[in-house]
């Protein structure tokens, strides 16, 4: 059983949870803390070259 092909990643921990899943809703939830913690708060888009 898999979760739809175009699933956000709410979509897919809700599909998971509501099928038991807990492995898969689990480590998808420990892959999305990770990728949200790389992500750095402190970009600027300044960029002199773009107008």
């Amino acid at each position: 059983m898999e979760a739809p092909e175009n699933a956000t990643l709410i979509e897919r921990l809700m599909f998971y949870s509501q099928h038991n899943l807990n492995t898969e809703a689990r480590a998808l939830a420990q892959v999305a803390d990770f990728l949200e913690e790389c992500y750095v708060w402190d970009i600027k888009f300044d960029n002199p070259y773009i107008s």
